[in-house]
């Protein structure tokens, strides 16, 4: 073994060297790299020379495959931390306050020590079910993984580690969504008791479209045309740090072009006549919008989600119908569609559901009940 402070083997420009630190007595890798223009050095370091110069030929090899070397060291936590600086802008707003919560909340406190490149699937279940007995929703676990092999991914793409341990690691088990729907007499009865409310053309488009409540309150008059009978969905309006976006759909799917019935005619043909009469009736007061948004304040400024909400569930006690979450009505329609034999994967083309199983997911209760009828006609005919 080489005497403290003194380097192993010469090696050639280029290879790197390895050494022993004379003020510890650890060994160090270390490899010299040119990037931007600038010289550069990578280091690892080992409990002993063997050790330091497998690291040593690790940091090479990154070198030869065009990647910056990586130390064997970096944690979880550090590359966590450097990939949410490099990729928060590329996230929808809501979207990264949640990374940044799972993050900070629930990856890096368990897992945050953890050497990137010895994170194994194990470790993963590990800590998967430690959050579990913290009593987190299975859809909160759900996305806590998703987030840390999203983020993994990109972790393997750039040669920090061998393997993708959250994609490897046993999925965590969610049972289908608890939805709530109203029966077709409790949805006339609540649109007959609201007729004279000015919200009601958008508890009628949304129950007669089953809009996302963010789709209905970012719909301009640029995406409706009444002649054709036809409205496109392609925004989303939230509020983002105290100020409105209109955002873009989380999907492709979700951006659709949708027929409308009768009743989403006669409810933008209303709302369009009484927002006209709020802007003659404000006057000078009337600020408007830039989107031209079709549900609005008598003010011309966008409606607030959660104001919106509160004046539902009101409406709902008023009805004497169930009190649902405003998103309920688009299970609703949903539920409604289904029991009047509409297929299935029609239904998710109008919810702009991402998938066909998402769709199959949320209403696997309403599928089952219908197919037991087909069934008895099936076991009429193979009866003797």
């Amino acid at each position: 073994m080489s005497a403290p402070g003194r380097r192993s083997k010469r090696r050639a420009n280029g290879e790197g060297s390895v050494y022993q630190r004379a003020s510890d007595g650890r060994w160090v890798a270390q490899v010299t790299y040119w990037e931007g223009g600038q010289t550069r050095r990578a280091y690892d370091y080992a409990k002993t020379q063997r050790e330091a110069l497998k690291a040593l030929q690790r940091l090479r090899q990154q070198l030869e495959q065009g990647l910056p070397p990586a130390p064997e060291r970096l944690t979880v936590a550090q590359y966590c931390e450097q990939w949410y600086e490099a990729n928060a802008a590329r996230l929808r707003p809501t979207t990264a306050r949640r990374y940044q919560q799972l993050i900070a909340h629930q990856i890096t406190p368990h897992l945050g020590r953890t050497r990137l490149s010895q994170l194994t699937p194990i470790a993963v279940e590990a800590w998967l079910r430690r959050l579990a007995q913290q009593q987190l929703a299975p859809r909160t676990l759900q996305q806590c993984r998703a987030v840390l092999r999203r983020i993994l991914q990109d972790a393997v793409r750039d040669g920090l580690c061998a393997r993708n341990a959250a994609a490897l690691a046993r999925p965590v088990p969610v049972p289908p969504p608890a939805t709530s729907a109203w029966t077709p007499d409790e949805a006339q009865r609540f649109l007959r008791a609201t007729s004279d409310h000015w919200l009601w053309p958008l508890f009628a488009l949304t129950l007669s479209l089953g809009l996302r409540q963010g789709e209905a309150l970012g719909l301009a008059w640029e995406d409706v045309d009444l002649d054709a009978g036809l409205v496109v969905v392609r925004w989303q309006l939230q509020q983002v740090n105290g100020q409105w976006q209109r955002l873009p759909p989380k999907s492709q799917q979700s951006r659709r072009a949708l027929p409308l019935p009768p009743l989403a005619v006669q409810a933008l043909q209303r709302q369009r006549a009484q927002q006209q009469q709020w802007r003659e009736a404000a006057g000078s007061e009337w600020r408007g919008n830039p989107w031209r948004l079709a549900f609005t304040t008598h003010l011309g400024t966008p409606l607030s989600a959660r104001n919106v909400t509160r004046a539902f569930h009101q409406l709902c006690q008023q009805a004497g119908v169930p009190r649902i979450r405003f998103h309920d009505l688009r299970h609703s329609t949903a539920t409604l569609l289904l029991q009047a034999g509409v297929d299935l994967k029609t239904v998710s083309a109008i919810l702009g559901h991402s998938q066909l199983s998402v769709t199959s997911d949320y209403y696997v209760h309403i599928t089952s009940a219908l197919t037991q009828p087909a069934l008895a006609r099936l076991s009429q005919v193979l009866q003797p």
